[in-house]
């Protein structure tokens, strides 16, 4: 099939510092799983349905279309899957603890820097030396 590649990031999102690796398994996951599938349309339609499932658990909901024709390195023609991110989802229910990490380690919650750990103490942010 294709490769999964990224075309834009909205600028109303916050990326955390753990959202890079995630997206980067996912997409490794997505194209194990479909790269070597020929493109019909009954593929196609899987691996957006699949892709923006997953996604959706790591928090995002994204759009998932088709880039324009390329040539692959083999010579043949391909069609890349492209990915837009259109914001962070996280159920009502749930507590966002990434966000809430990022936010207090950047002072936006209330003013003071400081790091969150696992259970919820907030330390001295680390020193760079």
């Amino acid at each position: 099939m294709t490769t999964v590649v990224p075309e834009q990031r909205l600028e109303n999102i916050e990326y955390y510092p753990g959202d890079q690796n995630k997206i980067r398994l996912v997409w490794a996951a997505l194209q194990r799983k479909y790269g070597e599938r020929p493109n019909t349309a009954e593929n196609v339609r899987a691996f957006q349905d699949e892709a923006v499932d997953r996604f959706r658990k790591i928090g995002f909901e994204t759009i998932i279309g088709l880039g324009e024709w390329d040539i692959g390195a083999d010579g043949e023609p391909f069609r890349p899957f492209v990915v837009n991110f259109i914001c962070r989802v996280v159920p009502e229910k749930e507590h966002d603890f990434d966000r809430h990490q990022f936010e207090v380690q950047n002072g936006h919650a209330d003013g003071v820097k400081g790091r969150l750990t696992n259970d919820g103490r907030l330390i001295e942010p680390k020193k760079l030396m």
